[in-house]
C-alpha cells in the first residue's frame, strides 16, 4: 500500500517492483517467473533484491534466484552487479545453491553420490562407516588418480584400456583395506574403476562450461553478487544511485512484509507475505489419453515468456509419467485434464530452476512425489532444497519415493507391466539426464520413446574435445548416439552455451528428422519440411488408447476412494446396473432444488459446481 506519490509500486506475481525518483528498481521478494515477467514487458531486470526472511510461503518458493544471476551473466550481460539484501544465514544458502546449479557438485559428491549404495546393503559399523568416508574423500582427492585418467584420456586410449588401467590403480589402494574385505565385495576394484571414471568424465564435462575453476568460484560469486545483510533490527539501507547522502532505509517488520523510509518518514509499505491467486485456465480441455504418446505442457526456455518452461508427460499403458515440472505446474495440467492420479511417475534431468521447480513446489506443499533420476542428480536436489528450507536430510527424503536409474541400464518402470526405462547423462554444465522409454505391445512389437535432456549436441565441438583429450572415444559416440533408434526423438534446441543450436541437427538424416519434436524452444519456431517444433496442449500419439467400457468403468471406480473396499464381483455388480452418459461441455447436468434421483461418478473429464450469489 503506497502512501506517497513519488514511490510506484509494480505488482508482479508474487513479487514487488518498488521505484522511487533517485533510486534503481528495488525487487521484493524471488519467486520463479521474473525474468520471464521482465521479457514479457521488454524490460532490463533490476540489479537490487531484498530476500523476506520466509523463503517459502504455502508451497511457493521465495528464493528462486537462478535464472536472475543467470541473467546478468549470459543474457544481459553489463557492468552493474546483482544486489542481494538478506540475512546472513540466506547468503550462505545462497551461495550455495548458486554453487550447486551454476557450478554443478564437486568430484567428491559424486563419489560419495555413486557408492551411497554400498552402506545401505552392507551393514558398516559407526567405525566403518568413518573410514569409508575418509577413503572417498582420499580417492576424490587423489590427484594421482586423476592425473592417470587424464593422460590415458589426452592418449586416446581405448575406453577398455582405460578401464583396466583404473581397476589396476584402485587394486593398489584397496590392497591393505582388510575392513573391507569382510563386506563380501566381489571385484570392488571393478567397481571402483567404473565409478570413479563416470564421475571423473562427468567432472571434465562440466569444467568446459565453467567460468570459474574450483578454488576460484566464491569469488566468481562474490563478483557477480553484492550482499548486504540486515541488522539486528532487521533493517538494510539502500543509497540513492546518483548521490549516496540520501538513503532508503527499509525495515522487514514483518517476514515479508517492508515498511520504506526517506529522512525518518515511513513513504511505503509492501507486504508479500500473501499469496497472489494463480491464473486457472477459463476452460479446461481434456486431451484424449492414449495409450503411448507424449503431452507437452510447456515447450519453451527459461528466458522466453512466449512459452512455459519445458515440460511434458509421457504416456504409457495409459499412465502418465511427468518429465520435469515448471511453477504452477498443477494449474497447467488441469487445462488439458490431466490430474495428479494420471501421473505414476516424475522424472528430474537436472537441477536447474526452470526444470526443477515445480517437483520443489510439490515437496514445499506438502505433497509426496514419486520420482526417477540418477543418484547424483537426486542428491543434487535434495542440496537445493535443503538450501531453501533448512530441513533436513532425511526430512526432505520423506516426502519422494526415489526410484533410483543407472546409465546405461534398462529396468522395468514400478506399477507397469510393459513399460522399461534406460537412463544416461547428456552433455550439459551439470549433471543432467537423458533417456529413452521402451514400451512391449501385446504381439511383442516395440515402440520408443526418447528425450535428449538439456544437452550441448554439436558434432564439431565433441570431436575437438575429444582430439584435446577431454573426454573418451567411447563417451564421445555416447553422447552422439543413443537416443535416435526411438519412434519419437524428443530433441531440445535452447540455443547458446549451454544448448543444442538447431543448425547442430542439419546433418541428421531425413528419416531421423522426420522422428524428432523440437521442444525447450528459446527462439521463434518455424515450419520445416523434416524437423516439427513441438507446442503446447499438443499431443502425440504412438498407440491409442483401446479399452472396453466395462473395463475402463471398472478400472477408473477401483482408484476412487469410495469404492476401494468393494470386491471385483461388487464392482461389476455395480457397474451392470449403471449407465454411461455422454454430455456436450457446457451441458447443465443438474440445477439447485432438482429432486436428487442419480449418483453422479466423473469417469474422464470435469464438472464445475457454480453458485450464483
Amino acid at each position: 500500500m503506497a502512501f506517497d506519490k513519488a514511490f510506484k509500486i509494480y505488482k508482479g506475481y508474487n513479487f514487488r517492483i518498488l521505484e522511487a525518483k533517485g533510486f534503481d528498481k528495488i525487487c521484493f521478494g524471488c519467486p520463479p517467473g521474473i525474468v520471464k515477467d521482465f521479457s514479457k514487458r521488454d524490460e532490463s531486470l533490476p540489479s537490487k533484491y531484498i530476500l523476506p526472511l520466509r523463503t517459502f510461503v504455502q508451497g511457493k518458493n521465495n528464493f528462486d534466484f537462478e535464472f536472475i544471476v543467470y541473467s546478468f551473466l549470459f543474457v544481459q550481460p553489463s557492468k552493474d552487479k546483482i544486489s542481494v539484501y538478506c540475512s546472513l544465514d540466506q547468503k550462505n544458502r545462497f551461495i550455495a545453491i548458486l554453487k550447486e546449479t551454476l557450478f554443478g557438485p564437486t568430484l567428491a559428491d559424486m563419489i560419495r553420490a555413486q557408492f551411497q549404495k554400498c552402506t545401505q546393503k552392507d551393514k558398516f559399523s559407526p567405525v566403518e562407516l568413518k573410514k569409508w568416508a575418509r577413503f572417498l574423500e582420499r580417492v576424490a582427492r587423489d590427484k594421482k588418480l586423476n592425473e592417470l585418467f587424464n593422460r590415458l584420456l589426452r592418449t586416446h586410449t581405448p575406453d577398455r584400456k582405460i578401464h583396466e588401467n583404473i581397476t589396476l590403480y584402485f587394486k593398489g589402494l584397496l590392497k591393505n583395506k582388510k575392513w573391507l574385505a569382510g563386506k563380501n565385495k566381489s571385484n570392488l576394484d571393478t567397481q571402483f574403476a567404473k565409478n570413479y571414471i563416470l564421475c571423473a568424465q562427468l567432472k571434465n564435462e562440466m569444467n568446459l562450461f565453467q567460468m570459474a575453476k574450483e578454488e576460484e568460484r566464491h569469488q566468481f560469486i562474490h563478483d557477480a553478487v553484492d550482499f548486504y545483510i540486515f541488522d539486528k533490527n532487521n533493517t538494510i539501507y539502500i543509497e540513492n544511485s546518483t548521490d549516496k547522502r540520501h538513503k532508503l532505509k527499509i525495515v522487514q517488520v514483518r517476514p515479508a512484509e517492508f515498511e520504506i523510509y526517506q529522512k525518518n518518514q515511513r513513504k511505503v509499505t509492501i507486504d508479500i507475505m500473501k499469496l497472489d491467486p494463480p491464473i486457472r485456465p477459463n476452460i479446461i480441455k481434456p486431451i484424449e489419453k492414449p495409450l503411448l504418446g507424449v503431452t507437452y505442457l510447456g515447450v519453451g526456455s527459461g528466458f522466453t515468456h512466449k512459452r512455459r518452461n519445458s515440460c511434458l508427460v509421457i504416456w504409457s499403458e495409459g499412465q502418465g509419467i511427468m518429465v520435469d515440472a515448471f511453477s504452477d505446474n498443477s494449474e497447467s495440467t488441469l487445462e488439458y485434464g490431466i490430474t495428479q492420479k494420471d501421473i505414476r511417475w516424475m522424472i528430474l534431468t537436472h537441477v536447474h530452476s526452470d526444470h526443477d521447480s515445480g517437483f520443489i513446489e510439490k515437496i514445499l506443499s506438502g505433497q509426496r512425489i514419486n520420482l526417477i533420476t540418477t543418484r547424483i542428480i537426486f542428491e543434487s536436489f535434495i542440496r537445493k532444497i535443503q538450501g531453501i528450507t533448512r530441513f533436513p536430510t532425511d526430512m526432505i527424503e520423506k516426502f519422494v519415493e526415489f526410484f533410483e536409474v543407472e546409465p546405461k541400464k534398462k529396468v522395468k518402470l514400478p506399477g507397469f507391466k510393459n513399460t522399461y526405462i534406460e537412463f544416461d547423462y547428456s552433455f550439459h554444465s551439470i549433471p543432467s539426464g537423458r533417456f529413452k522409454l521402451t514400451y512391449k505391445t501385446s504381439r511383442g512389437r516395440i515402440k520408443m520413446i526418447s528425450h535428449s535432456g538439456d544437452t550441448k549436441y554439436d558434432v564439431e565441438l565433441l570431436n575437438m574435445w575429444y582430439q584435446q583429450g577431454v573426454i573418451s572415444r567411447g563417451r564421445m559416440d555416447d553422447i552422439l548416439g543413443f537416443i535416435w533408434d526411438a519412434d519419437l526423438i524428443i530433441q531440445e534446441v535452447g540455443g547458446g552455451a549451454l544448448h543444442t543450436e538447431f543448425g547442430s541437427l542439419s546433418h541428421l538424416e531425413p528419416a531421423i528428422a522426420k522422428k524428432m519434436v523440437l521442444v525447450h524452444q528459446h527462439k521463434e519456431p518455424f515450419p520445416h519440411p523434416y524437423f516439427r517444433f513441438a507446442y503446447e496442449g499438443q499431443t502425440d500419439v504412438l498407440i491409442k488408447q483401446r479399452k472396453s467400457k466395462m473395463q475402463s468403468k471398472l478400472s477408473l471406480l477401483k482408484e476412487m476412494v469410495l469404492f476401494k473396499r468393494l470386491s471385483r464381483a461388487q464392482l461389476l455388480e455395480m457397474v451392470r446396473k449403471s449407465k454411461i452418459m455422454e454430455l456436450k461441455s457446457g451441458e447443465i447436468i443438474f440445477q439447485k432444488n432438482d429432486i436428487g434421483d442419480a449418483f453422479y461418478v466423473i469417469l474422464n473429464g470435469f464438472a464445475e459446481v457454480l453458485i450464483e450469489k
